[in-house]
């Protein structure tokens, strides 16, 4: 490892050129005090800070590619100091490279130089040192804060690899008292000659000043340890007598001075008798010969003469100056006005510890006076320069000044006032909020600022230079209902960027812009800047990263794979834009428009036998299930109930029959209920078909036939029994029915129903969502494993933005990725002609027996949840928390519900309200459906319309004989048929009612809805009304609440414009155990 050679260019590369004008100075004036290179990548020192005593300690780390260097002054980074220390190895290492050639000198021949230097009585010195002994004493000539030189005497300790170490003081009082065993005799002189000479009893200096004081540096000079200003320059040698003349030297301010120039070199002087010079880069001192001589101590110490007085100060010099001495001529002066020039400076400082180790921005601000820059800061009010003789004075224009300073903050700088001593550190006082400002600034507000006559100089430090684009272009391609495309921008050097990697690389640093509002936010610029390789930037306009970021954010958050539905939803959006050009496949691409727009899918051709006529929406189901069998592609039909998806099913299959591809059979899987549905609306409108129905103890002997059927039916809790006997056969398309009866993908169906082999899926629900979009992943899952990524991502991208967070961003992805897979219609948008129907919330109050009775049921639940979850958590207490609901529910349903040791329990508040509205509406002629979940409140319904003499049918879970009850009812027999919510809420066609009531909410609205079209459904010719009985100020009014909720995230699924709020919140468990309100 060794230590990098010191050159102009690398100094300019990594310090301001200012601070290197400064530190060479320093350097060239002798300011460095201490001076070690302690490891070829480390180097420390000590610089002289002013004229005074004070030092900046510095350390300089040289890394591979980077000079970092800290110092103890106020600039604290790469200042002056470490520019005049770099100076300083960079003179060693220019001195040894020259010397090398003498190296093979020998060590007589190196006792000659250092004899013909003068440095004899050193090598004399050094060898009257015991063995062992570091230490010395040195003689240092500083100036004192009035300028005064002063030579001190210190105390310092020899380093291993040469030169010294700290200094510190050492009273020439002690050096006589204690004589110490590294001062020599020659000290001990010395120190008694400083004790004779010095100002004040405790001083460790002596001024330079006088006929003694010359004698005594003369002799501190011969012992080879006298320095000037940094005791680790080489020690001052005895120099000739040089001839010096006196003259007037003109300050930049036009202030005179009589000094003496030496040859051609107005050289450090000392007022001695006779004066002295010091050759700082000779590191020689000696006598200057010229005219009084014997006066000089006192003539080099004459004030200045300031312009402002010189007439009065040079009328009274001419009295008194003595021959030989030249008389000072007034200088002349111009009183000025002028118009500064605004120069702004934009630049970057590296990262270092200095900038908190990131790279830092920011802008100097300078007036220029006819070529006189000032800091805009700055508190000098007047400027002088010189032309010639003539000396230019001009008053600051604050105007002026004040009106430029006011555009910069207008165009979005902000003005971080710094102290004037850190200027050096050129830390930022004009700086820009954010990165995108600073752009901004550059892009728009420069070309403002020129016009108006500033000067604006871009350092090729700064960040934030934008790469001019020339082009974008958009190709797009894919195979199934996945695509690829690219997305890159020419610039005007012909370089071809990705425009998705660096997107990609701009997220990974601010993934706050993958959020709705942040996005959203992004129309208020007109363009964003991405960092690319190499500092460069590429400006973006804000439209096509929106189009981006809202078509491709599964690509942004990890997923290599985007549908194809995306991919054209980006090139909609990107392709109104002139500046964007195309390239497509344009056959698949068509194709994947026509999976987004159901009326652009090709018409299919109704097949002959199918004995019914379908509506226009069928016919455009039947259209759309025919296409993605063409692409070889699974979906969801999902109409509202009652619009016939099982006709639409059955025509699509009995096509595929009749055109040659149904060489398999079709399988559908429904629930027990729908089977004899199924089985009836094949034979009636596709008598066609054979149909095989897999139901029954007989079924067994049907297995091995069911090869030979077109269509063959078998139930979700039958497919674990009879797996073995279903999985054998290879099907053309397989077809769940009430598919959200596979919601758990942890269920024994949902697993069974993933391994039948078929070459297409499609599953049929009108509530493809109940509770959660898991549901949703479930299907689509079984549909095209994959699709909607695995169950923890989906979960993760999904499900709980938008459940959770209510992310509208998400929430319109999720649709765009299904709206191709998932037809649904509802009944509103399609049968313009079906009646309405009308739902009439009635709220009962309970009496202040039941109220009681609830209370107690709900603290004691209450209590008995709040255990649960305290002890096992949320997750665990589920079954708690369901079991202390239904208690609560069906004491407003009816108390004797309960299992009560109180005889008798309180009346029920809502069964009285039905016993007076079941007798009114039959009397009406109305066709009433009675729900309810619990089938022991069923019972009690049937004892009060017994006692009403009101005819009924029932339809529960144990009904064996389901069609008659449906029959008598649909028939005209009874005006009245209760119903179990789970036992008839699904595959009924009660189109003869035109009443519903539930009894009792369920938890789950598209539940209570399935029920409700039981009636209001095609075929039905009148109104329809929907009664839902409710006890106020109970959990069953909260669950009403809640259902709303559940409706707006499913209705949200289809409609990605709705209101985006969560869909629970934490404060919900504790609103259901709420008090009676």
């Amino acid at each position: 490892m060794t230590t990098p050679t010191i050159t102009v260019p690398l100094l300019r590369r990594h310090l301001n050129a200012a601070y290197l004008r400064r530190g060479k100075r320093l350097f060239e004036a002798g300011a460095i005090l201490h001076y070690d290179l302690v490891h070829p990548r480390l180097l420390r020192g000590a610089v002289l800070e002013g004229e005074g005593e004070e030092t900046a300690e510095v350390t300089v780390h040289f890394g591979r590619e980077a000079i970092q260097g800290d110092c103890s002054c106020t600039v604290g980074f790469n200042c002056p100091h470490v520019a005049a220390l770099l100076y300083r190895l960079r003179a060693e290492q220019e001195q040894r490279h020259e010397d090398a050639p003498t190296r093979t000198e020998d060590p007589f021949g190196r006792w000659l130089n250092r004899l013909d230097r003068g440095d004899a009585r050193a090598m004399a010195d050094e060898n009257l040192y015991a063995p062992g002994i570091r230490q010395r004493l040195i003689y240092l000539i500083r100036p004192d804060e009035e300028g005064r030189p002063l030579l001190h005497l210190r105390a310092t300790q020899q380093r291993d690899g040469g030169g010294y170490g700290m200094l510190n003081r050492f009273p020439p009082d002690r050096v006589i008292a204690a004589r110490p065993n590294f001062a020599l005799a020659v000290d001990i002189e010395l120190a008694q000659r400083i004790i004779d000479l010095r100002e004040k009893p405790l001083d460790h200096h002596v001024p330079l000043t006088g006929s003694a004081a010359a004698a005594l540096l003369e002799a501190a000079i011969a012992t080879g340890r006298c320095h000037y200003l940094d005791h680790n320059r080489p020690a001052l040698a005895a120099g000739e007598e040089r001839k010096g003349l006196w003259c007037w030297r003109r300050d930049q301010a036009g202030n005179q001075r009589l000094t003496l120039q030496v040859g051609e070199e107005f050289p450090p002087l000392l007022p001695l008798t006779p004066p002295w010079y010091i050759d700082a880069e000779a590191h020689r001192c000696g006598p200057v010969a010229c005219p009084m001589a014997e006066r000089a101590a006192d003539l080099l110490q004459l004030p200045q003469i300031s312009v402002e007085r010189q007439e009065e100060s040079i009328t009274r010099l001419r009295a008194v100056l003595p021959e030989g001495i030249p008389q000072p001529e007034p200088v002349p002066v111009e009183q000025r006005m002028v118009t500064p020039t605004p120069l702004l400076r934009l630049y970057t400082l590296p990262a270092s510890p200095a900038t908190g180790n990131r790279p830092l921005t920011g802008a100097e601000f300078f007036f220029d006076y006819e070529g006189h820059l000032v800091h805009s800061d700055s508190e000098e009010r007047l400027l002088t320069w010189q032309e010639g003789e003539l000396l230019v004075r001009a008053e600051r224009d604050r105007g002026e000044e004040l009106r430029c300073r006011s555009l910069l903050v207008r165009f979005g700088l902000s003005h971080m006032p710094v102290d004037p001593h850190q200027r050096r550190q050129r830390i930022p006082e004009w700086v820009a909020i954010s990165d995108e400002q600073w752009f901004g600034f550059v892009t728009d507000c420069v070309p403002q600022l020129r016009a108006q006559g500033f000067v604006v100089e871009i350092e090729e430090s700064f960040r934030f230079r934008a790469m001019e684009v020339t082009d974008w272009h958009f190709a797009i391609e894919g195979e199934g209902v996945s695509g690829r495309a690219t997305l890159t921008a020419s610039t005007d050097s012909r370089e071809q960027l990705d425009l998705i990697e660096a997107v990609s690389g701009w997220l990974h640093e601010n993934p706050e812009y993958l959020t709705d509002e942040a996005i959203e936010g992004l129309t208020r610029q007109k363009k964003i800047h991405l960092p690319l390789p190499g500092g460069r930037w590429l400006a973006i306009p804000t439209g096509i990263l929106q189009s981006m970021l809202r078509h491709l954010v599964d690509l942004f958050t990890g997923h290599e794979t985007v549908p194809a539905t995306q991919w054209v939803a980006l090139g909609r959006a990107l392709e109104q834009r002139p500046d964007v050009r195309f390239q497509q496949n344009d056959e698949w691409l068509e194709q994947m428009r026509r999976l987004t727009e159901s009326d652009a899918i090709p018409a299919a051709v109704v097949p002959q036998g199918l004995r019914a006529t379908l509506r226009e929406y069928q016919i455009e189901g039947l259209n759309w299930l025919q296409f993605l069998r063409q692409l070889g592609l699974g979906g969801i039909l999902a109409d509202d109930m009652g619009l016939g998806k099982t006709v639409q099913t059955l025509a699509h299959i009995l096509l595929e029959k009749e055109e040659g591809r149904l060489d398999l059979p079709a399988l559908v899987v429904a629930p027990t209920s729908l089977m004899h549905n199924w089985k009836a609306e094949a034979a009636r409108f596709t008598p066609d078909l054979s149909v095989l129905v897999l139901h029954g103890p007989n079924r067994k002997e049907a297995f091995d036939r069911i090869g030979d059927h077109d269509l063959v039916l078998t139930t979700y809790p039958l497919l674990p029994r009879d797996r073995e006997a279903i999985c054998a056969f290879r099907y053309h398309l397989l077809i769940l029915d009430e598919a959200q009866q596979v919601k758990n993908p942890r269920s024994k169906a949902a697993q069974i129903v993933r391994t039948i082999d078929a070459r297409h899926r499609l599953c049929l629900t009108g509530t493809p969502l109940e509770n959660h979009l898991g549901e949703l992943w479930t299907q689509f899952d079984f549909l095209m494993p994959g699709y909607l990524f695995g169950q923890q991502s989906f979960t993760r991208h999904f499900r709980r933005p938008i459940e959770q967070e209510g992310s509208q961003l998400r929430r319109e992805q999720l649709n765009l990725r299904i709206r191709p897979f998932m037809l649904r219609r509802a009944k509103s948008d399609v049968v313009r002609e079906l009646p309405p129907k009308t739902e009439i919330v009635r709220c009962v109050t309970m009496e202040e027996q039941q109220q009681r009775l609830y209370e107690s049921v709900r603290l004691s639940m209450e209590q008995k949840v709040r255990e649960s979850l305290a002890a096992v958590g949320l997750g665990r207490s589920r079954m708690v928390v369901l079991d202390a609901l239904l208690r609560m529910r069906q004491v407003c349903c009816d108390p004797r519900l309960l299992r009560l040791r109180q005889d008798p329990p309180p009346p029920s508040a809502k069964m009285e309200l039905l016993c007076d509205m079941l007798p009114e509406m039959v009397s009406e002629g109305r066709r009433i459906l009675l729900f309810s979940q619990f089938t022991k409140m069923l019972r009690l319904i049937e004892e009060a319309c017994r006692s009403l003499g009101i005819p009924y049918s029932k339809l529960t879970g144990n009904t064996r004989d389901r069609i008659t009850p449906i029959e008598r009812f649909q028939q005209g027999k009874v005006p009245l048929f209760l119903i179990s919510l789970k036992a008839g809420g699904t595959g009924l066609n009660l189109t003869a009612a035109d009443t519903v009531i539930h009894y009792d909410p369920w938890w789950n609205p598209a539940v209570e809805d399935q029920a409700s079209d039981r009636a209001h459904r095609i075929g039905q010719e009148k109104a329809v009304f929907v009664y839902k009985l409710i006890t106020a100020g109970t959990v069953e009014e909260r669950i009403l609440e809640m259902q709303a909720r559940k409706r707006q995230l499913a209705e949200g699924i289809h409609d990605a414009t709705r209101g985006k709020q969560p869909l629970w919140s934490e404060a919900e468990l504790e609103s259901l155990f709420a008090p009676i309100r």
